[in-house]
């Protein structure tokens, strides 16, 4: 009597507790590309295009072309209730500054030099840089999940 009493509380708390312990956080296969991300400030360049000079070594340097559009800010909109389904909103506003992003695929953990010019000749002079930079491994999914792309950041302050 006392074996079958046993193993009924066992059942039950195994059924009440989910019998695995916590659940694994799901990765989706949303992804995060190596590059370096731009955002200049205002005033703002006429230009609309940045040429992005890229230097992992003293002679070894490439040059990105990347095409600038307006930035913006989320607003959050708030959600129509408290729980899980709950369905929230948000818009977006811009915010007066130009962004970019330069995809380079084989992006090195180990500091870069990178410097900026405004326009697609790599003769004109640099708006921003030379200044060193280390790409960062990225998460999109969270650090239980694998890694993406090695990403960085520069903001060009107005000229």
């Amino acid at each position: 009597m006392r074996r079958s009493m046993a193993i009924s509380v066992m059942v039950v708390t195994a059924l009440l507790t989910g019998c695995g312990g916590p659940e694994a956080a799901a990765c989706t296969e949303m992804g995060s590309p190596s590059g370096i991300g731009i955002t200049v400030l205002p005033p703002l360049p006429a230009e609309r295009t940045a040429t992005l000079t890229l230097c992992t070594a003293p002679d070894t340097c490439t040059d990105e072309q990347v095409e600038l559009r307006p930035g913006s800010d989320t607003i959050d909109l708030g959600c129509s209730g408290t729980g899980p389904s709950a369905p929230c909103s948000a818009t977006s506003t811009p915010n007066g500054t130009l962004v970019g992003f330069a995809q380079v695929d084989e992006l090195p953990g180990t500091p870069i030099t990178v410097s900026v010019s405004f326009g697609t000749a790599a003769t004109t002079p640099p708006a921003f840089g030379p200044t060193e930079l280390t790409a960062e491994v990225t998460h999109p999914n969270g650090p239980d999940c694998p890694a993406g792309g090695r990403q960085a950041t520069i903001t060009i302050p107005g000229r």
